[in-house]
């Protein structure tokens, strides 16, 4: 017979997870992630902003950007003075920004413009426990409800490349990267 929670888990903080293992099983779940019991994950919420000034912490965001700037200068040989040029560039050009709270994941989107058609995802930064956790899902699926139609360049050696065709209508391979387009949702 079911028994209840004594602690709801929308009680706990949102980066908790819970396990509903049987006791028989729980030897196996231990140490291992044979599937046996139920994993339920609150994950963090997406937050969104259009400025830097939005940001509480500044360097978090350069943290961010520099273990991953497969899209912002893919000639350039020094991290942190390419991450520094792309702060200037957005303290002064629209754009909007997907992260959660830990900043395990960061997108940031610039608008179309007259010499573009569709948004770009001019950076897309997500930790390994983001991948693990849901967290590029929930990114995704608030970019996609902003941004219908979506244009993005990632690496050809990125190691989540599947996830990025799965996401895509089309996508073209060019010079050691791979354009991907989504096209307008109606």
């Amino acid at each position: 017979m079911p028994r209840r929670f004594d602690t709801h888990p929308d009680t706990l903080p949102r980066s908790s997870s819970v396990a509903i293992i049987h006791p028989s099983d729980l030897h196996k779940e231990l140490f291992t992630d044979s599937g046996a019991g139920t994993l339920i994950r609150r994950g963090d919420a997406i937050q969104k902003a259009s400025s830097l000034s939005e940001f509480q912490d500044l360097d978090k965001i350069k943290k961010a950007l520099l273990e991953s700037q497969n899209n912002l200068d893919t000639e350039a040989t020094d991290a942190e003075a390419v991450v520094d040029r792309f702060l200037e560039f957005l303290k002064v050009n629209p754009f909007t920004a997907y992260y959660d709270e830990n900043m395990s994941g960061l997108a940031i989107i610039l608008p179309p413009s007259a010499d573009k058609p569709m948004a770009t995802i001019a950076s897309l930064t997500i930790t390994k426990f983001g991948w693990l956790s849901n967290l590029a899902e929930n990114m995704w699926s608030a970019i996609k409800t902003d941004n219908p139609s979506l244009c993005w360049r990632v690496s050809e050696e990125d190691e989540n490349l599947v996830w990025f065709f799965e996401k895509a209508d089309a996508s073209f391979k060019h010079n050691g990267g791979v354009l991907f387009l989504l096209w307008l949702r109606l």
